[in-house]
């Protein structure tokens, strides 16, 4: 089921109109390469200025490749620098060591607050709310929280993955971080690719094969495919993404009955 955000913030300048969030329940198991592989060459078909058009275009290739690759977060992958990747260590196993990906969905409680109001919402945050009698409102609780400065445990992607050479390629060509800031954007006060940016990117590129695209789609995909492919159990699926939950790693990781012979 799709569901209808209000126009505010990144989304309303990524979706124009309205912003249709899908269910990660929808996601179905690995897609496979070849539509990998179709995403990748169709990069060749977004529009550019013609003194940036192949510069550019490589560009969002290596990021479908690092989307996939590290299964991280948009907000992840922009701040992925040069430094991050260890060519060396794991050279003997045919894998390069991604080390200090930062995760930006750790947060720690500093307070909480409660929200009061007269008339009880309509939509799915109905069931967060109760009635207090002697205020005669509605009211939820709400916390305060602060980011929490952590990182990925060291993990792997692998040199024969098929979309490698395209991450290779792009990783080649740039000096710090993996996305810099846009040349044209004078005004960015980001030294990396901003997240909004990148999420038309994505969407673009999905829009025009027909397939609703996002970061958590890319996660999905790479859990599935590391089961399929690489035999990963829960255990390591939880080390390789940095989840907490042994929920999460069943979630992601989607089994077909054909997986099962």
């Amino acid at each position: 089921m799709l569901e209808t955000k209000r126009k505010r913030g990144w989304y309303w300048k990524v979706h124009g109109q309205e912003y249709q969030r899908a269910s990660i329940k929808n996601i179905k198991r690995f897609i496979g390469w070849n539509f990998l592989l179709d995403l990748i060459e169709e990069c060749n078909n977004t529009l550019y200025r013609l003194d940036q058009v192949e510069l550019l275009r490589q560009r969002d290739k290596g990021l479908i490749a690092a989307l996939f690759l590290t299964g991280g977060r948009i907000k992840e992958v922009v701040q992925l620098r040069k430094a991050n990747f260890d060519f060396e260590t794991g050279k003997h196993l045919g894998v390069v060591v991604v080390k200090g990906m930062k995760l930006v969905k750790r947060f720690e409680k500093i307070g909480e607050w409660m929200e009061f109001t007269e008339v009880l919402p309509t939509n799915v945050m109905k069931r967060l709310y109760k009635w207090d009698e002697k205020e005669h409102m509605y009211y939820r609780r709400r916390w305060r929280t602060e980011p929490l400065d952590v990182a990925r445990d060291d993990f792997p992607i692998w040199l024969d993955d098929r979309l490698f050479p395209f991450f290779k390629e792009w990783f080649d060509s740039v000096e710090d971080y993996l996305f810099p800031a846009g040349k044209i954007r004078k005004k960015s006060k980001l030294p990396h690719l901003s997240t909004v940016r990148c999420y038309q990117i994505v969407r673009g590129l999905g829009g025009r094969l027909g397939t609703h695209l996002y970061d958590h789609w890319f996660r999905a995909q790479r859990a599935s495919q590391l089961v399929k492919e690489r035999k990963y159990n829960a255990e390591k699926l939880l080390r390789f993404f940095g989840w907490e939950k042994y929920e999460t790693g069943l979630k992601y990781a989607r089994l077909g009955w054909e997986d099962l012979v």
